[in-house]
C-alpha cells in the first residue's frame, strides 16, 4: 500500500559527527511541538533523513510547510512511501512527476541504503528513468540542467519516492531549550528573514539507487 509522507531533509545535522544523533533527536522533538495541531501519527528518523506520517496516511502540503518552519530543516518533500515491489514504486514515480506541472527535461537520482535489495543502484536509475520516459513522451532525461531533479531511495525495506517542488526549509541547527540554546538567535533571524516557496520548478523523488543520469 502506498502512503504519502513528509520526507525531511538536513543538512548541517548530518556534519555533526559523534553528536548527530542529539541534534537528530532535539529536530525530532521540535517537529513534534511544531506539528501538534496536525494529525501525526508518528515521526522516525531514517538513514539520513526524518520521516513524519499523518493518521490517514495522507500527509498533506501545510505539514509540509509546518515543517520547513522549524529550524534545522533544510527541505521537506511530500513522498510517496511503498514497498520493494518494482510495479509500485514505478506508478508512485510516475505519479510524482506528474504533480511538477510543466517541465522540459528530468534527471533520476536514487539512492540505496540497504545493500541487501537486488538491483544496482544504476539499474534502478535506468528501470525508473525508462518508464518516465515512456509516461512523459514530451520531455527528456538529462544530467545538464535538469529541471525538474527526480529522487528516490530504499530504506528499511521501503522505498521513498519524490518529485514534489522544491520548498526551502529554515536550515541550520535545531533550537534547543524552547528557542533559548546558543544556537537560538542565528534561527531567530533565519526564521525572520526566511521564506518557502513551494511554486519553484525544481522536483525530486526518493527510492533505491544513484546519481548517474539515464541515457
Amino acid at each position: 500500500m502506498t502512503e504519502r509522507l513528509c520526507l525531511v531533509h538536513y543538512h548541517e545535522i548530518g556534519l555533526k559527527g559523534k553528536n548527530r544523533s542529539t541534534f537528530e533527536n532535539q529536530l525530532v522533538a521540535n517537529l513534534h511541538r511544531a506539528l501538534r495541531a496536525h494529525p501525526v501519527a508518528n515521526i522516525a528518523r531514517i538513514s539520513g533523513y526524518v520521516t513524519v506520517e499523518a493518521k490517514d496516511g495522507r500527509a498533506t502540503r501545510e505539514m509540509a510547510d509546518a515543517i520547513a518552519r522549524v529550524p534545522g530543516v533544510a527541505r521537506v518533500s511530500l513522498a510517496y512511501k511503498c514497498g520493494l515491489d518494482e510495479p509500485e514504486y514505478i506508478a508512485a514515480a510516475i505519479a510524482a512527476l506528474g504533480e511538477c506541472g510543466e517541465f522540459s527535461s528530468f534527471k533520476v537520482h536514487a539512492r540505496r541504503s540497504s545493500t541487501t535489495y537486488p538491483r544496482h543502484t544504476i539499474e534502478m536509475n535506468q528501470l525508473v528513468g525508462t518508464a518516465l520516459c515512456e509516461a512523459f513522451l514530451t520531455r527528456r532525461s538529462t544530467s545538464t540542467h535538469p529541471m525538474p531533479r527526480s529522487w528516490y531511495t530504499s530504506c528499511r525495506g521501503s522505498t521513498y519516492v519524490y518529485a514534489a517542488l522544491r520548498g526551502s526549509g529554515v536550515g541550520g541547527l535545531p533550537v534547543v531549550n524552547g528557542g533559548q540554546g546558543r544556537h537560538a538567535p542565528v534561527e531567530r533571524v533565519r526564521l525572520a528573514g526566511g521564506h518557502v516557496d513551494g511554486r519553484s520548478s525544481r522536483c525530486h523523488l526518493h527510492s533505491p539507487c544513484t546519481s548517474r543520469a539515464v541515457p
